[in-house]
């Protein structure tokens, strides 16, 4: 039996993302909260015998959604006319992918594909946890809400089977908790304006250029996130499509206000990270701020539309119960989607649609987000290559919610989330152990063997 290290399980308690009676919550250590309905917003506070109600749309209510995609986009390829020729021959790849065989194959398998995650967190000097120097937890929880965003929670989209993990292994092959701290009061302009936003037209702020050189890791083989004090002009975050820069500036930059379990932000630029559009792509064909009904029901690209037909074409602030641009489709897939921009119900109802995954899974088959998967970079970090490779490791049935037999000739075993949190560990007595997956969430673990093997084991319930 696997010895349980880092779990206690309180029957009835709330903790953060869900309540549970056993079990634990995906990628972070557990800690008891209040039992509140924090998704709705409203704490009812009991105080001298009166409840008083504050509505609140998160911890940080007054954060800037705004996403700042198009215009980093559009200044990208501005000043790099082939990189819109690069888009083009992207989509079409996509295309051609979503219709072969390969696509057909890895959508009857219901592939699990985890993508390995560094967050380089641009401070201001502070102490970890405080300011913009944010803490591990709060980064866990973002990873946290990240993957249930893509893994559809709340049961109202679709499991996009695609997870993130924080880095347990850095380029050159030692231990990491996939979490890199820089103070950026070096760069004239950062401590008071932040980062530029590119065609955002801030002269104050240090490029992106500068702040992605303090601290960034192969594209090739991690996802860069970087956290940093504000975005100039503001906005809450922004990425880059695959393949419109240059691997030194490839991945989402993130305002620390919008770092947050209870933010979707992270989820939204991971989406255009994975090349996808607004589900309002197409509104402001002038890029003028005047929202007009994209003109093409079912267009795709830039002032075309999303490439997705079952999201209904909408304006940017078209939020209420009636879509005024179309009739076609199921409104709610736009009006609450992580590509969209309804912030009022971003905890309960946003979702990622089928159509999307598979906009985001073709990306993934395709350079440069492919070489991703070919990434050591969630990797268990053991002792020398040689003894790892005589190391054998075998999980049988996997996937699999009930029973999983391992057998390994190692000497001690772990299982970890997507964090790199140890959550189980044993002693190998003999060549087959046996694992109990059913008190587990539905999801994406590892087993690490202490020689440094290490496999990905899906729990499917």
């Amino acid at each position: 039996m696997f010895k349980k290290i880092l779990f206690s399980a309180f029957a009835g308690t709330v903790f953060r993302g869900k309540s549970l009676i056993s079990g634990f919550s995906l990628g972070r250590t557990l800690q008891p909260i209040p039992m509140v309905n924090c998704k709705s917003k409203v704490f009812l506070l009991l105080l001298t015998g009166v409840f008083l109600i504050f509505c609140v749309s998160s911890l940080h209510a007054q954060v800037n959604n705004k996403c700042g995609n198009t215009e980093a986009n559009k200044a990208a390829m501005e000043q790099n006319p082939e990189i819109k020729l690069q888009r083009e021959l992207l989509e079409s790849q996509i295309q051609e992918y979503l219709k072969s065989k390969d696509f057909a194959n890895s959508k009857q398998a219901a592939v699990d594909y985890v993508i390995p995650i560094v967050v380089h967190v641009i401070h201001l000097g502070e102490a970890v946890g405080t300011g913009i120097n944010i803490s591990d937890t709060q980064i866990e929880d973002c990873i946290l809400g990240l993957n249930e965003r893509f893994a559809n929670e709340n049961g109202l989209g679709v499991n996009t089977h695609i997870q993130f993990c924080l880095a347990s292994t850095d380029p050159n092959g030692n231990p990491t908790n996939g979490i890199n701290r820089v103070d950026g009061t070096s760069l004239s302009g950062y401590a008071t304006y932040g980062l530029a936003l590119p065609g955002g037209n801030c002269t104050q702020a240090p490029s992106e250029t500068f702040v992605k050189a303090l601290s960034r890791w192969p594209s090739s083989d991690y996802y860069n996130v970087w956290v940093v004090s504000q975005i100039c002009p503001p906005a809450g975050g922004y990425a880059y499509f695959p393949g419109t820069t240059t691997a030194g500036l490839d991945g989402s930059v993130l305002i620390r206000d919008a770092f947050f379990y209870v933010n979707y932000s992270m989820a939204h630029e991971t989406g255009h990270y994975l090349n996808l559009h607004h589900t309002f792509e197409g509104d402001d064909p002038n890029y003028d701020g005047i929202y007009t009904c994209p003109l093409n029901l079912y267009g795709c690209g830039y002032n075309s539309g999303d490439c997705c037909n079952d999201t209904p074409i909408h304006k940017t602030t078209d939020v209420d119960s009636i879509n005024p641009c179309t009739t076609s489709g199921i409104w709610s897939n736009s009006r609450y989607n992580n590509m969209a921009y309804n912030f009022a119900n971003y905890v309960d109802t946003l979702r990622f649609t089928q159509d999307q995954t598979d906009r985001m899974v073709a990306a993934l088959a395709i350079s440069p987000r492919s070489s991703l998967l070919n990434s050591n970079g969630c990797q268990f970090v053991g002792v020398a290559e040689n003894i790892k490779a005589k190391t054998t490791l075998a999980l049988h049935p996997n996937p699999s919610g009930s029973i999983v037999k391992i057998q390994t000739n190692a000497k001690e075993l772990y299982l970890t989330d997507l964090t790199g949190k140890i959550l189980y560990s044993t002693v190998v007595h003999s060549g087959e152990t046996n694992l109990d997956v059913t008190g587990l969430p539905a999801g994406v673990f590892f087993i690490h063997t202490s020689e440094g093997r290490a496999e990905k084991l899906i729990v499917q319930h």
